[in-house]
C-alpha cells in the first residue's frame, strides 16, 4: 500500500502529540478510509524518522551579552535515531555549527528535532566531520530524556482546601454488631475515573454500612488512587507520560468518594481505620491525601506511609498484608512472614491484598489467601489488547 502525503503528515502530527499507534491507526482510517493497522503505522513512522532530511538551522550569535538568532540555510543529515528502552532517545546528525552552538543545549535540541521545552540533554558529543575556511561540519550525537516537572505541593494543597460537596446521609439503623468490614480500594485512578463511574458502587457501600452497622470499618487504599503523580502534568511516578486529565477534579472526586464512606461509617457508630500502600502512578499525591484525611477526620485512625508493603491485625487472629502488586508479587507471602513477624505468627487466617493488574483473582498459596482486586477504571488500549477485565 502506498502512503499518501496527507496520511504521513497526519501520522507525524498525531505521534508528536503522544498518541499511541493504535489510536493513530483508528484516526487515519476514520478520516481517510486508508485501512492501515497499528503495526503498519509504527513501521511507517520509523521510516519517516530515519530518512535523511534537510532543515533550516538556527545560528545564535552572542552580541553585547545577548543571543541573536540568525537563520542560515544549512544541510542537516539525519544518520541515526533510536528510542531507548528507558524512555530516553538518541540521535546522530551531520550539521554545520560554530563553537558557541556546540555548547548551546537549546540549539542542539532543535537541530536534532527536539522541543527544548519538553526534552533535556543527558549527553552530547560533537566530532569534526568536514572543515573548510568558511565552516566546520560536525557529527553531533546526543541522548535526551523527557523533562519531568517536580511535584508542586502548593497546587495540591490548593485543591485539597476546597470545600467538599455536602453528602446527605439518612439516619442509620445501628445494630449491636461485632462484625468488621474491609473496603479495598485498588487502582481507583481518579482523573480517568469520574464520580459518575463509581456512584453506584458508592451507594452500595454506604447503604451496606447503614443497614448492617459494623463495629469496625477498614478502608484499604491499595495504591494508584490518582491516575497522575502531578497536578499540572499527566505523568506517572516513573516519568511515563499519559493522556492529559483534570487533576483538580480528580482530587475533588477522591475527596467526595472517600469522605462519604467515612461519614457513613461514623454515623453508624463504627470505628474507622484507613490503611495504605503506595502505587506506581501517584504515590506522592496519595501521601498528601492521607494528610488531608487525618486533618479532616481527627477521630479516625489513618496509617500514613510511603511504603511498598504494609500489614495490620484486622482481628485477634486475622492478619492482612497490603501491597500494590507492581513489585515482588511472587514473593509477597515470604515477605509477609519476614517483615511482619508478629502479625504473621498471631494470625490463624492470613490474607494478602493487592491490585495493579486491573483484574480480579483469588489464589490460596500454602494457606495464605491472595486477593487481587480489579479497578473501576475503564480499560485503555493496552488493557483491551491484553484482555484485562474491569469491575
Amino acid at each position: 500500500m502506498k502512503w499518501r502525503k496527507e496520511w504521513e503528515e497526519e501520522l507525524v502530527e498525531l505521534r508528536g502529540k503522544g498518541y499511541s499507534y493504535s489510536t493513530i491507526a483508528a484516526s487515519l482510517n476514520s478520516k481517510f478510509s486508508c485501512g492501515v493497522t497499528a503495526d503498519s503505522v509504527s513501521s511507517k513512522y520509523t521510516r519517516l524518522r530515519n530518512q535523511p532530511k534537510t532543515k533550516q538551522v538556527e545560528y545564535k550569535e552572542y552580541v553585547d551579552g545577548e543571543f541573536f538568532v540568525k537563520e542560515q540555510p544549512k544541510a542537516v543529515s539525519v544518520q541515526e535515531h533510536k528510542i531507548l528502552s528507558n524512555g530516553n532517545q538518541s540521535s546522530t546528525i551531520i550539521v554545520a555549527m560554530n563553537e558557541k552552538q556546540q555548547k548551546d543545549p537549546d540549539f542542539l535540541l532543535e537541530a536534532h528535532g527536539f522541543d527544548h521545552t519538553k526534552w533535556l540533554i543527558k549527553t552530547a558529543t560533537s566530532n569534526a566531520w568536514q572543515q573548510t575556511p568558511e565552516k566546520t561540519v560536525y557529527q553531533s550525537k546526543i541522548v535526551v530524556a523527557p523533562k519531568v516537572e517536580k511535584f508542586d505541593p502548593d497546587k495540591f494543597l490548593e485543591a485539597i482546601k476546597k470545600t467538599v460537596e455536602i453528602y446527605e446521609l439518612k439516619d442509620a439503623s445501628i445494630f449491636a454488631s461485632d462484625d468488621v468490614l474491609v473496603i479495598p480500594l485498588a487502582d481507583m485512578h481518579f482523573g480517568v475515573t469520574k464520580m459518575k463511574d463509581v456512584s453506584f458502587q458508592l451507594n452500595q457501600i454506604t447503604t451496606f454500612i447503614k443497614d448492617i452497622g459494623f463495629k469496625k470499618v477498614v478502608i484499604e487504599q491499595v495504591g494508584d488512587l490518582f491516575h497522575s503523580s502531578q497536578m499540572n502534568k499527566a505523568i506517572t511516578l516513573n516519568g511515563t507520560e499519559i493522556n492529559e486529565i483534570d487533576m483538580v477534579q480528580a482530587v475533588e472526586d477522591a475527596k467526595f468518594f472517600i469522605d462519604s464512606i467515612i461519614e457513613s461509617a461514623l454515623n453508624a457508630g463504627s470505628e474507622v481505620h484507613v490503611m495504605h500502600t503506595q502505587g506506581n502512578h501517584s504515590g506522592n499525591l496519595e501521601y498528601m491525601f492521607l494528610l488531608y484525611l487525618e486533618a479532616r477526620f481527627p477521630m479516625i485512625d489513618v496509617q500514613k506511609n510511603i511504603d511498598y508493603r504494609t500489614a495490620y491485625q484486622l482481628t485477634e487472629h486475622v492478619g492482612i498484608m497490603l501491597a500494590h502488586g507492581d513489585v515482588a508479587k511472587k514473593r509477597l507471602p515470604m515477605l509477609f512472614a519476614n517483615e511482619y513477624k508478629d502479625i504473621w505468627s498471631n494470625s490463624l487466617w492470613k490474607e494478602i491484598h493487592f491490585g495493579h493488574f486491573h483484574s480480579e483473582k483469588v489464589v490460596d498459596e500454602g494457606g495464605v489467601i491472595q486477593r487481587q482486586f480489579g479497578t473501576p477504571k475503564k480499560p485503555d488500549d493496552y488493557e483491551q489488547k491484553k484482555w484485562f477485565h474491569y469491575v
